[in-house]
């Protein structure tokens, strides 16, 4: 079932809706930096409104910024801005470009593989 059908959105507004089960909130429409379709901070997943629009792409997207909501369970949050924006300026140091940097961070390495189509074919189906 697309996303839009079960978040009933008003064009001009924004929208927090807490996912149950899922353990954290999503925010339609909040802040974001420039050229950014999502952000996590700790269980809030912050998305662009015109990701609504693209079905596919945004479960593809919910789906990455739900392994960063286990990333931040996981090491906490100092922890993970800590790798975060230490792998970051790693890769600038090294040379690498904002983009090039960005992609090579290892929490968003985890993320693009875990919320691929190709990997869910990996993950273990529930009994």
């Amino acid at each position: 079932m697309p996303f839009q059908r079960v978040f009933p959105v008003p064009e001009n507004s924004t929208v927090a809706h807490r996912l149950g089960g899922r353990g954290h909130w999503l925010w339609i429409g909040g802040p974001l930096p420039k050229g950014s379709d999502g952000l996590t901070l700790g269980s809030l997943v912050i998305v662009r409104r015109r990701t609504m629009h693209e079905p596919d792409g945004f479960e593809q997207l919910i789906r990455h910024e739900q392994v960063h909501v286990a990333q931040f369970r996981e090491v906490g949050v100092v922890g993970f801005f800590r790798r975060y924006v230490g792998a970051y300026l790693w890769w600038r140091l090294c040379g690498y470009g904002h983009y090039g940097a960005y992609r090579r961070i290892p929490f968003e390495v985890e993320a693009r593989y875990l919320s691929s189509p190709q990997s869910q074919c990996d993950l273990p189906r529930a009994a």
